[in-house]
């Protein structure tokens, strides 16, 4: 299989290294197109004016490339500049979960995201690291999940051909089991800071939930599998003003 490797930790991201590496060694041909530097939370953001860089990355024989931009424009570049032809998207292993409302603010899911707008099947990967961990628990964390990922990589490839979008969380344990959920409705509590000299600063407390959902699965111990979509409209809204209004 030809996949496409995306993230927006950056490219020296433990999680894409470990992701590559495993993908390699069960004979998938596999390039990577990451950000060069992080970008967390830039959600879907596309760079509009000139001076992108691309540039050729040492990635243990992988081809691979850094880009002075967004994971939205790393996938760009790579299917309409590079020339990258791919029959899977993945963008991660995120260090740090993508649940709930993180969904509309995440870069690795605006990554998979772009990837289902230009047809491709995409999955976003996510791991649970809620803590201070050694380098070596943070490989093995990483390569758990990338286990499970490679096990999984048809069945889920399959998934990602229904859905365009799968976004899928891994605990940072070994898991329970597969849960196929929602996204909860979350939020989070949010304030801001002054730091003399240099401005604002933002605060922000674990999310709040209510219902269920992946955040409830996900501290339970499961992999939580949620297909988004790239469309926003309502469509039970559409339909009842449609009735309403004509």
């Amino acid at each position: 299989m030809n996949i496409l490797l995306t993230n927006d930790d950056g490219i020296f991201g433990e999680g894409l290294r470990t992701l590559a590496s495993a993908l390699k060694r069960e004979g998938h041909h596999v390039a990577v197109v990451a950000p060069h530097e992080n970008n967390s939370a830039v959600s879907h953001k596309i760079t509009m004016q000139p001076g992108l860089k691309i540039s050729r990355e040492d990635f243990d024989g992988i081809e691979a490339y850094s880009v002075t931009g967004t994971p939205t424009d790393c996938v760009l570049l790579a299917l309409k500049h590079l020339g990258i032809r791919p029959d899977l998207l993945i963008s991660g292993v995120n260090a740090g979960l993508n649940l709930g409302v993180d969904t509309l603010y995440s870069g690795t899911v605006a990554g998979a995201m772009e990837g289902a707008v230009c047809g491709i099947p995409s999955i976003a990967l996510s791991q649970r690291l809620h803590r201070a961990y050694t380098p070596e628990e943070i490989t093995a964390a990483f390569q758990r999940a990338c286990g499970i990922t490679i096990e999984k990589l048809q069945d889920w490839a399959k998934l990602a051909q229904e859905a365009r979008v799968v976004n899928i969380n891994f605990p940072d344990c070994s898991p329970k089991g597969f849960s196929f959920c929602a996204a909860a409705k979350s939020w989070y509590q949010t304030t801001y800071y002054t730091e003399e000299g240099v401005g604002l600063g933002i605060v922000s407390s674990a999310p709040q939930f209510e219902g269920e959902g992946d955040i409830l699965y996900l501290r339970e111990g499961y992999v939580t599998i949620t297909p988004l979509r790239v469309d926003f409209t309502n469509d039970e809204l559409l339909a009842e003003w449609r009735k309403r209004y004509a």
